[in-house]
Order: C-alpha cells, then structure tokens, then sequence
C-alpha cells in the first residue's frame, strides 16, 4: 500500500542499530518528524526492537505505545476507557537486540506506578513492583540516567543525545498512539 502512494503524501522512515537505512526519508529521531516533514502523510515507520514487539503483540485486544513522554496520559487513558477492573494489563518492553533494557524496565515501573494509582483496585505482579521500584529509584534524574545507560551511551556515540533528551521529557505528550489494524493512530 505504501509505494502505491504519490511520494508527495508518504514517509519513509526509521532505522537499523540506530542508523537511517538508505533510501529512508527519515531515520529514528523524534526531532526529524516536525509538522512540515510529516504533516498530511502516510508515515511508514520500522526500527530494531520496537517493530518486533509490536508484531508479537498485534492480536491483543487493544495495544498502545507508550513512553516516559506519555506516562500519565496513556495511564489515564486506560484508566478511563477499559473500566473493567478484571482486566489484565501487560506491558512489554522492546529491549535492545533481544536483550534486556534498563530504561524499558524503568519505563514499565513509571506505567505500573501511574496505573496503579488510576487504578487503586490493580494487583502488581511482582515484575511490575519490581519494575516500579526502579522507575522511584531513576525517575528523580531521569535524563542522567538515560544518558548512563548502555543504549543512552550508544545513542550518544551516534550523534543523538538531543534524543535521549527528548526522551527524557516526562509527561511531555498527552498523545495516546494505539495499534489499529497495520496502523499506528491516535487514540484520543
């Protein structure tokens, strides 16, 4: 679908270990997706881990994307609209090449901590208090952290610590992006 669009309407975009990939419009930068670049377009978007997760997680009933940017807006939002308080939430982490990530790991503790307060009735499984306790033990220096990190200090060695600041911006966005269908859209 994606090629049968005129390139005045579509972007390209994402990346390999961090890296745009020839050919790509776009790489991995939030700061790269400004209104005039993307306004009005079909976005085609891939990265190393993110896609994969996603992929894995398609036939969920709902599948949001979330990230210390959004904490608190999409922990609302699912507060506000799966009001079933019998139902069983899991976050998934991306990694980083198949492995364990500190800062998805402290990512989850921030979801587990807004969601539990949203929702004072939710039961923490012992990873989510885990991941919580992390989240209180990083989130008083969050930006220090990402960049001590070891994929803060890769992203850094590539050229993109403006990233790891941006992504640092704690509840920054009130944007809740959702999977619809092969779609990434707003859910609010």
């Amino acid at each position: 679908m994606y090629n049968a669009l005129p390139k005045s309407i579509r972007v390209l975009g994402g990346e390999r270990h961090g890296v745009r990939q020839e050919g790509f419009d776009l790489g991995n930068s939030p700061l790269e997706y400004t209104p005039d670049m993307v306004e009005g377009k079909m976005v085609s978007f891939t990265t190393s881990n993110g896609t994969a997760a996603l992929q894995l997680v398609r036939d969920a009933d709902s599948v949001y994307i979330g990230s210390f940017m959004n904490l608190q807006a999409l922990s609302e939002y699912i507060a506000d609209k799966h009001t079933d308080r019998n139902l069983e939430i899991t976050i998934i982490c991306a990694g980083s090449n198949g492995v364990f990530s500190l800062e998805d790991a402290v990512c989850a503790g921030g979801f587990a901590g807004y969601l539990s307060a949203f929702i004072p009735s939710a039961y923490l499984s012992d990873s989510a208090v885990a991941a919580e306790c992390l989240y209180s033990n990083f989130s008083d220096n969050l930006l220090g952290f990402l960049q001590s990190t070891s994929h803060g200090m890769y992203l850094t060695d590539l050229g993109f610590s403006d990233d790891i600041e941006c992504a640092a911006d704690l509840n920054s966005l009130t944007v809740v992006p959702m999977i619809s269908g092969d779609s990434i859209i707003s859910a609010t």
